[in-house]
């Protein structure tokens, strides 16, 4: 007897598979180069010298990416095709990223309107992205089986943590004195390379078979969109405690943003350190998250989870043993000979942690909603989390009216916080769907 022919999705599965891999991989390593983290926050301290500005500038980058979800997924629930939403705005992105890199380098002005400059158009690159991944997040669901998305995670920030080592030893050439590059045009080659890898890794997404799903029949008015977050959050339990469990990570790990500051304020670190961390961040990030992606696809999601939340609040609380040390000045003067180490072990545990949460955080949402509704899901959830956006800025207050040590230890607790509210996430079963209790406005008619 023969066997039945392939769907459109099982025939184009492998291609899928292998292209949104790959254009993880590369906008990983175009990211690199402007990481909010490590390059855009020494970039940041040097034109201001203000923690509450390296906050800032990696808040905007992430808020970008969450505000516009809520808009998007009312107007994409009941269209079948998502991919031009993603290559419009993929064009927007690559127009803004090549204004910042024109920016630096024809610059003249003060150091404090540049930040600015570059803050208006890093809002609006991040905002773009902010459109498009809804529509990747919908055409990835659709394109790649549920039981192979934990591996596809996991190759991209495989493959993207070989390449943005990488662009960490690049970054670390550029901005060092060997390069010959006086500051700002060593930045404005560094926004260059960014421009050029993103423009790639957005062609290979665009080139994925997007297949064809029921959607929604008519698109209901925004209004009565908006009341179905109330909903959700009231009569879905399984989202609910994902929500909390983010309030708990996110301000677990906040006080990453700060790493680079105390570095350079307490331990004398050279501006060339920024690509070496960026370096051991991507390589190990991207080793550990093949590894996420085989226990979350043995284990299951919620396990991963679990384990990353444990694993976040080792880095905040090595931080604050050393911040609090270099109130010492005898291990202070030890800490400046020999901070690199130390340094590279935080960053790593910390890229451990947020990429098994990755890893295994996507999968599991995308697991919680009836397909009809996964625009809906996404829309709200990263909405919903955009007050957490701001806990990076919340950190570089506590710095600036406190103390790093105060700001590091917040984060440990809220990283143990994290963990126990992670052991109580349920992994969902197939079809096993709650009744959200949608009115008479709110049908979600399929044809």
């Amino acid at each position: 007897m023969s066997s039945p022919p392939a769907t459109f999705r099982e025939r184009h599965a492998q291609r899928n598979f292998w292209l949104t891999a790959g254009n993880g991989a590369v906008v990983m390593m175009g990211n690199s180069f402007i990481a909010p983290d490590t390059v855009l926050a020494w970039l940041t301290y040097r034109l201001t010298e203000s923690p509450f500005c390296v906050g800032l500038i990696i808040s905007v980058s992430t808020i970008g990416m969450m505000w516009p979800q809520l808009l998007v997924g009312n107007f994409a629930e009941t269209l079948e095709r998502k991919m031009p939403i993603y290559v419009a705005f993929a064009v927007l992105r690559s127009v803004m990223s090549a204004m910042m890199c024109v920016l630096v380098f024809v610059w003249t002005g003060s150091d404090w309107g540049l930040f600015w400059a570059l803050l208006i158009l890093f809002a609006a690159f991040s905002s773009g992205g902010g459109v498009s991944l809804v529509p990747f997040m919908d055409v990835v669901a659709k394109a790649v089986p549920q039981g192979r998305l934990a591996m596809l995670w996991g190759y991209r920030r495989l493959f993207g943590g070989v390449l943005g080592f990488v662009t960490g030893l690049v970054i670390a050439y550029v901005l060092s004195d060997r390069s010959g590059l006086a500051f700002p045009t060593n930045y404005g080659v560094l926004f260059l390379c960014s421009t050029v890898a993103c423009g790639v890794a957005y062609v290979l997404f665009a080139s994925v078979r997007e297949p064809i799903e029921t959607v929604a029949a008519h698109r209901v008015p925004l209004a009565t969109f908006l009341k179905r977050g109330p909903r959700i959050l009231k009569y879905d339990p399984e989202f609910r405690r994902l929500y909390l469990y983010r309030w708990a990570w996110a301000l677990g790990a906040m006080s990453q943003a700060q790493l680079i500051p105390f570095a350079i304020r307490h331990l004398d670190a050279p501006e060339k350190q920024a690509g070496w961390f960026t370096a051991a961040i991507m390589l190990v990030g991207g080793a550990a998250s093949y590894g996420w992606g085989r226990v979350t696809q043995a284990r299951g999601e919620t396990y991963s989870l679990r384990q990353c939340a444990l694993l976040l609040m080792l880095s905040p609380f090595l931080a604050f043993l050393m911040a609090a040390a270099v109130r010492s000045p005898a291990l202070a003067e030890f800490l400046r000979a020999h901070y690199f180490g130390p340094f590279l072990l935080m960053f790593a545990l910390g890229a451990i942690a947020i990429n098994g949460n990755m890893i295994a955080g996507t999968p599991y949402l995308l697991s919680l909603p009836h397909p009809a509704l996964r625009p809906a899901y996404l829309g709200f959830i990263n909405t919903l989390s955009v007050p957490l956006l701001c806990a990076p800025m919340l950190a570089g207050v506590l710095v600036q009216r406190f103390s790093y040590d105060l700001a590091f230890g917040v984060s440990c607790v809220c990283a143990a916080i994290a963990a126990i509210l992670a052991a109580g996430l349920r992994k969902r079963s197939g079809g096993d769907y709650p009744d959200l209790r949608l009115d008479a406005n709110d049908t979600l008619t399929i044809e």
